[in-house]
């Protein structure tokens, strides 16, 4: 059942990494407008009112993690995008990519989950991945200070991948967590849409091309939830290293097969030692599956 459950994770961050990227390639800016993940946020926030009301309401404990995941999950799109405006693009994806590492650090810290050194080595590679694919040559500078937009963003990100766990290790419920949590999240994008755009140009609905990007948005939101739902049923199956670099690096391999395959990306010598990086990644992370 653990890989079952790993697998359609895998699929659908790697799936939600693409459909992303053509978000901000229909956008008129580098990303997607604030208002995005404000809708997906309502769309998810209606997916899971409706299985919780198929299920039942159970587990209070969960409250206080969902909406701390809430806040996490807006503040970290919200800053991303304000970052990608004033950043350089490879910089920002690489460090919002990184966030997998903090929910490692809090889970040794605070849940006292251990890590072997195999699985820290294959960490690592899934890190040299990440620079690899994003760095590149081009002159393209960040304005000074800007980092620190970027670094904010991965470290909500993180945060809300630590609340899911901690979640799940609390017993909590699921289906109450997220409809907490992305409620949350949608009321706090909204208004922070609204205040972005009236401050800076008085619109206040963004100008983006709504027929060609509303299909992409739907399919985030669906796999966005699925992604973070699967995320917390692994939470006890797995230690947080294991978990999150095979997520990680698992995606990034789904990610440049679906852009070989179907969006038109060359095979490059980059991308064949960023493979092998990401399989060395997933290997050595079997010790943490329970």
């Amino acid at each position: 059942m653990v890989y079952i459950i790993l697998i359609i994770c895998l699929l659908s961050s790697g799936f939600t990494a693409n459909f992303y990227k053509k978000l901000s390639d229909d956008s008129d800016s580098k990303a997607a407008s604030v208002m995005m993940p404000s809708v997906w946020f309502l769309i998810l926030g209606v997916m899971f009112v409706i299985i919780t009301a198929v299920n039942g309401i159970s587990g209070n404990t969960v409250i206080p993690a969902a909406i701390g995941a809430g806040l996490c999950y807006a503040a970290a799109c919200s800053i991303l995008i304000e970052s990608m405006k004033t950043n350089s693009f490879s910089i920002a994806t690489i460090i919002v990519n990184l966030n997998f590492i903090i929910p490692v650090i809090l889970s040794a810290i605070f849940l006292k989950e251990l890590a072997s050194p195999l699985q820290l080595f294959g960490m690592i590679a899934s890190i040299v991945v990440i620079l690899l694919l994003n760095l590149n040559g081009n002159s393209e500078k960040s304005k000074p200070g800007a980092v620190l937009l970027p670094l904010a963003a991965c470290l909500a990100n993180g945060l809300l991948n630590f609340f899911i766990k901690v979640n799940g290790n609390a017993g909590g419920d699921g289906n109450l967590f997220f409809v907490i949590a992305y409620f949350t999240a949608a009321v706090v994008c909204a208004l922070t849409s609204l205040i972005l755009h009236k401050k800076s140009d008085g619109k206040m609905i963004p100008d983006i091309k709504i027929r060609r990007t509303l299909p992409f948005i739907l399919m985030v939101g669906v796999c966005n939830g699925v992604c973070y739902y699967t995320i917390g049923l692994l939470t006890g199956m797995m230690n947080a290293t294991a978990q999150f670099t095979i997520v990680t690096a698992g995606s990034i391999l789904l990610s440049l097969a679906v852009g070989f395959l179907f969006q038109g990306d060359k095979f490059t010598p980059k991308t064949a030692i960023s493979i092998l990086f990401c399989l060395v990644a997933v290997l050595c992370q079997a010790g943490g599956i329970a």
